[in-house]
């Protein structure tokens, strides 16, 4: 906690924060959904298995405690101990909430009168747990079934990714940013343009978010998705920094430097991941990137959280998507999932990419438990060195979503005016790192607005006007493309 910004936090107790309503509601609703997954499991006639059946009920009993536990304002318990690779998680978890409790007043820490980010990563933590100390049960992802049937009926807007993707990296494979051609005034401006069109489509791939969507359906679905959808949404970006993002790569690969590395540290998976893998795979065909690293969760994470096996899920249904997208409508039609010739072709292209690029070595992705700790990313300097010098080895490092928007300014009650790189504290200037933050605004904090913007904002029928709380910036309408250029 020494390392976060000094300011107030959003907080559960707080009407004006998002967070009263998410420890109220939201959170119990997820922690319910996830009881009936593993009721759904355990009454499936091939987990006859008593022994399963028993851990089983373990966790169910766990995760009703857990519920209680929010709705009637508990107190937030120890980690229990586990085994594993991730034990030394409970221990930074519990010495955290022991500080937190001997810095209150009451010397305990409630569900209700917490800072958020905290609480909120703690209650995920808590989650996985339940899981991770059963035998049967500790690689089982709760949230996966709600992942995959999300995706399932993305099957319009993926079609017309991939087919973007095909349309506009015809040609560029053997024309790289080092050649003579890219140089001209005319090819930097066309690139510019698709780099431009590739990063927005990155950006409102994030609306699909299943920890705020806690009842999607495939209505829902289909008004968050899609190219018609994107093109309405371009003027509610508030702060457009790509021309700077697109400046450092394009310079890196004119000036001739052979490694040109991209981070890429995800938000969630499904629609918006499949996103990031096309737009990624640009990235390395345009030769803007010579490397490209996908940061994933290591751990079920705030419900839609990419982790190693959605990547390793998501390159298969690329390679065989008839299998995955039978029925995709929800309605028992399966002829609704054909595709046509064409559209098989696009993601046939797409899927020899990624393999290609595989191979090479250039498009790989890789876990840290750094991600799924409780702490904001002010904290990296000191609890993972050794991630953040790899970090520093990138020309970029894109962050996606929400939940890292929030933890790279620490989740704090900043000044909407200030600056992005003075929000990001040791991650900002002089950090050598040169960040962007590609984010659907869903949560209080918001950084780097024009003077006056958040009053409009508010201004705004049903955006929160004189109640204090921020409402415009609570459901994925409005976004910010940020960029911090630290070395």
């Amino acid at each position: 906690m020494q390392f976060d910004p000094s300011l107030p936090k959003s907080n559960t107790s707080s009407p004006a924060s998002f967070a009263y309503k998410s420890v109220r509601e939201r959170w119990p609703t997820i922690v319910a959904n996830a009881i009936k997954d593993v009721q759904r499991q355990i009454d499936c006639p091939q987990h006859g298995n008593p022994e399963i059946v028993r851990q089983g009920m373990q966790i169910i009993a766990e995760l009703e405690c857990l519920k209680h536990e929010m709705l009637q304002n508990c107190t937030l318990s120890l980690l229990p101990d586990e085994e594993g690779e991730l034990r030394g998680d409970v221990a930074i978890y519990n010495q955290e909430l022991q500080e937190r409790e001997a810095q209150s007043a009451k010397l305990v820490v409630r569900w209700h009168e917490v800072e958020w980010l905290f609480s909120e990563c703690y209650l995920y933590r808590r989650l996985f747990g339940s899981f991770s100390r059963r035998t049967w049960w500790k690689t089982y992802d709760v949230f996966q079934e709600q992942k995959r049937d999300a995706f399932r009926q993305s099957k319009d807007a993926v079609l017309e990714m991939a087919a973007y993707y095909v349309n506009v990296t015809k040609g560029i494979g053997c024309i790289g940013c080092n050649s003579g051609f890219l140089a001209s005034p005319d090819a930097t401006q066309r690139q510019q343009a698709v780099f431009t069109e590739m990063m927005q489509q990155c950006l409102w791939g994030n609306a699909t978010d299943l920890s705020l969507l806690t009842t999607l359906t495939y209505e829902n679905i289909q008004q968050l998705q899609g190219s018609e959808v994107f093109k309405r949404r371009r003027d509610k970006v508030l702060v457009n920094d790509l021309d700077q993002a697109f400046n450092l790569l394009w310079q890196a690969g004119n000036q001739g430097e052979e490694r040109r590395t991209v981070e890429f540290v995800l938000d969630n998976s499904g629609f918006e991941l499949f996103v990031d893998v096309v737009v990624i795979c640009y990235l390395l065909k345009s030769e803007l990137a010579t490397e490209v690293r996908m940061h994933a969760k290591q751990i079920p994470w705030f419900v839609s959280d990419a982790t190693p096996t959605d990547i390793e899920q998501l390159f298969d249904i690329i390679r065989r998507p008839l299998d995955f997208f039978k029925d995709s409508s929800g309605s028992g039609e399966g002829g609704l999932a054909e595709m046509t010739d064409e559209q098989r072709q696009h993601l046939e292209v797409l899927h020899s990419d990624l393999r290609t690029f595989q191979a090479e070595g250039r498009l790989v992705y890789q876990t840290s438990n750094f991600w799924t700790q409780a702490g904001s990313f002010w904290r990296l300097p000191t609890s993972n060195p050794g991630l953040l010098a790899e970090l520093r080895s990138s020309h970029l490092v894109v962050f996606k979503g929400d939940l890292n928007y929030r933890k790279l300014v620490g989740d704090a009650c900043w000044d909407p005016t200030t600056p992005f790189q003075e929000a990001l504290g040791p991650l900002g200037k002089s950090s050598k790192l040169n960040i962007l933050s590609l984010r659907t605004c869903k949560a209080d904090v918001v950084v780097g607005l024009p003077p006056g913007k958040d009053e409009e904002l508010r201004s705004l029928p049903g955006c929160g006007g004189e109640s204090g709380l921020r409402a415009w910036a609570l459901d994925g309408s409005w976004a910010v493309m940020q960029f911090s250029k630290g070395r």
